[in-house]
């Protein structure tokens, strides 16, 4: 019996790919309107400006209850032929890509990875799983309807995954980001 692994992996490397060509799309679709850039910015950051307050024990809980739903509908609704993952992973990789253009024009460079890289190299990776997983489960849910294939067993694994695997990662990452980033931030701007 063929391995599932090296199907799902193809999900990742595909998900992986999406969110580079919107990483780029959003970075020089600001670049070239950096007021507009600046506009989706600034409402960005006002809608949640009440995190600039919060304690870094809440700040931590609201992270990672944040991330770890979103992951979560990534899979689950992947099963809707993929267009929910395929969505997320799109905006994510368009916003992230328009907020760091808009960032390099008021920061150093320095100052802007210091932002993202801590807790975004656990991030990104179990972002990237949930969205394998979703586009994963779309096609495996496509099989069932065509050729009754067994869903069950697909969606139970992604399941295992989420709980093994993406939930960990996501738990660490909130942890940096709530805890850590901060403080290199603080470092790299000499503040």
């Amino acid at each position: 019996m063929p391995s599932t692994a090296q199907p799902r992996r193809i999900y990742f490397y595909l998900s992986f790919l999406i969110f580079v060509v919107a990483l780029i799309y959003g970075f020089i679709s600001a670049r070239a309107n950096i007021e507009d850039a600046g506009k989706v910015t600034g409402e960005l950051s006002s809608s949640l400006d009440f995190l600039r307050t919060v304690p870094p024990g809440l700040l931590f809980v609201l992270i990672f209850l944040n991330n770890a739903l979103k992951a979560f509908l990534a899979i689950i609704f992947g099963f809707f032929f993929g267009l929910f993952p395929l969505y997320f992973v799109l905006t994510n990789g368009r916003l992230i890509g328009l907020v760091a253009a808009y960032a390099l024009t008021r920061e150093s460079a320095i100052g802007v990875l210091s932002s993202l890289l801590p807790h975004g190299v656990f991030e990104l990776p179990a972002v990237l799983i949930a969205v394998a997983y979703g586009f994963w489960l779309g096609a495996r849910f496509f099989q069932w309807l065509i050729f009754r294939i067994p869903f069950r067993p697909a969606f139970y694994s992604a399941v295992r995954t989420y709980y093994r695997v993406i939930i960990p990662l996501l738990f660490v990452a909130a942890v940096i980001e709530a805890y850590i980033t901060p403080l290199v931030v603080r470092s790299a701007l000499g503040l």
